[in-house]
Order: structure tokens, then sequence, then C-alpha cells
């Protein structure tokens, strides 16, 4: 395109044989972990193609995948909704009908889908950390992803777990969504009813209670991680920085100290607004929100 023809000019072609991409049942071997009328838990073997494409024609999970079950022809990409590299193996989800893709592909949007992934590395790493740039195709092999201004906002927490020699084994640790879900069920449910238990009993409304309650929950937890870092042992009575020792993804891992005394402070000042509706009958319940926080052990 960039060279003029002009008159006379001999143009020669070379005709390059037209490869078309192949979405035909083909006998793949891959590992079925469980299946249901809604989807299929599969094992993909490293080395096998998720489904055809740029460079790859045939020979992929996706023919596999209607071979062993052939109503998937009609499912877009034969139901695979998220994806795996070539050379990484690991357990997917694939999709047996619409219903459960549509589902499935809205679970994946608000971020409610976990995943997890081990890998080896050469070279030490300190202790936890996160990677949090935009991802996109790469723009000079369209096979690959690479870190763009323009793509897709991206965090991955990832944290130490072994050292060999002269290699790494990471692993991706809770992310901060799923810590607040899991401590909202522990100290946290407990601040939660007995701060609503009243109100229940007496047919009032929970709401305010309750919003407080969950916060001071979260604020008590995260003053928790914080005195495991810097907290004194003799007044705490246990021993102290365990959680940093164990690579355990805790507030503080994640947040940073100071992110994460600011988090902490936000949720008491939450609290304290939740139950202003009480006024000078709240004092103590804000005395004990300010409390969480501000304890040595």
């Amino acid at each position: 395109p960039r060279d003029f023809a002009q008159e006379n000019d001999e143009i020669e072609i070379n005709p390059i044989e037209e490869k078309k991409v192949s979405w035909d049942k083909e006998d793949i071997h891959f590992d079925v972990i469980y299946d249901c009328d809604d989807y299929i838990i599969v094992n993909k073997n490293a080395g096998l193609i998720m489904h055809p494409g740029s460079g790859c024609y045939n020979g992929t999970l996706a023919n596999g995948l209607i071979f062993k079950y052939p109503e998937l022809v009609n499912l877009p990409r034969s139901g695979i909704v998220h994806r795996l590299d070539k050379d990484t193996s690991g357990v997917l989800l694939v999709a047996r009908t619409e219903k459960f893709r549509n589902y499935f592909i809205q679970q994946m949007q608000e971020r409610n889908v976990k995943k997890e992934y081990i890998a080896v590395v050469i070279g030490s790493t300190l202790g936890s950390f996160s990677i949090e740039d935009p991802i996109g195709r790469d723009k000079f092999n369209r096979t690959k992803m690479s870190i763009r201004v323009d793509g897709k906002e991206a965090r991955t927490f990832i944290k130490l777990n072994e050292r060999i020699n002269n290699y790494s084994v990471l692993e991706s640790p809770l992310t901060l969504k799923q810590i607040e879900h899991l401590q909202n069920g522990k100290t946290g449910a407990l601040i939660e009813w007995s701060a609503i238990n009243g109100a229940i009993m007496a047919h009032e409304d929970i709401t305010p209670l309750s919003t407080y309650a969950k916060a001071v929950g979260l604020a008590f937890q995260i003053a928790d991680d914080i005195l495991d870092v810097e907290g004194d042992e003799a007044k705490t009575g246990k021993r102290l920085n365990k959680d940093a020792d164990a690579g355990k993804a805790t507030f503080v891992s994640l947040l940073g100290l100071d992110g994460a005394k600011q988090r902490a402070r936000a949720l008491v000042d939450q609290a304290e607004e939740a139950i202003s509706c009480y006024g000078n009958k709240a004092q103590n319940l804000q005395d004990v929100a300010r409390f969480a926080i501000s304890r040595e052990n």
C-alpha cells in the first residue's frame, strides 16, 4: 500500500492459502471434574488452547467440548466464559445453557467470582504485594495481553508462599472484599447481634443499629490487624507479627498500615453517623466505636 503503481508496472501476486477456523467437534483429551444440567467443571491441561482464533484453527478445548457435549454447539464459544492461557493449567467453569451462561457472565462482571493462581517465578520477592495496572490486548501481538493506559482496570494481590533456592512460589491471597465478607461472619456478626437484639425484641427499626454494628465490627478487626503489626506484646498478651510471618492477607497487607488506619477511622465515623438519630442516648455506643480502634489489646 505504501508503493505507487505506475503504467506498465508488473505486479506479482503470491496467493496464500486461506485457513478457516473450525468449530467442529474433535476428540480432544481433557478431564471433567463434574457436570450437571447447567454447567461443566473442567480441568484444563497446560498446552491446550481454549478455542479457535488467531493462529489456531482447531484442536482446542472448545472443539473437545462439542465432541463430549454436542448441545454446546448452540452456545457462543461452546459455553466458555472465562479463559486460561495455553500454557496455564487450571479449573474452568463452562456453561451448558444460555440462562446459566448469562448468570455466570453477570457474576464475573460484578466481580463476585474469585480466581486463584499459583505461579513459580525466578528470583525472590518480599512478602505480599499487589499489581494495579490496566490490562488490554498487546498492540504488537494480538494473541497476548499487556499493561496499557487504555486497558481494563485490573488488580491482583500476590503473596509469597514458599522459596525454593532461587525460585519463588507465588499465589493470590484473599481480596479486600473477601476479607470483609469473612470478618462480617465472625466478630462482626457477634457485634451486630448484640446491637440489634434489643431493637428486634422491641419491634423497632434495626437499620441504624445494624449499620452501626457492621461498621464497628469491621473497624474492630482492622484494629486487630494493626495491633499485630505495631502493638505491644505485653499489653496484647499474644505473639505479634504472626500474620506477616504466615504470609496471611490482612487489611494491613492489602491497604498498608496508614491505609488501614484511615479505613478504621472512616468506619468509626460511619458508625457514629448511623446512630446520630438517637442523639445523646447513643453516647455509650459512640464511645464503644472509638474504643474499638484506640484499644491496645
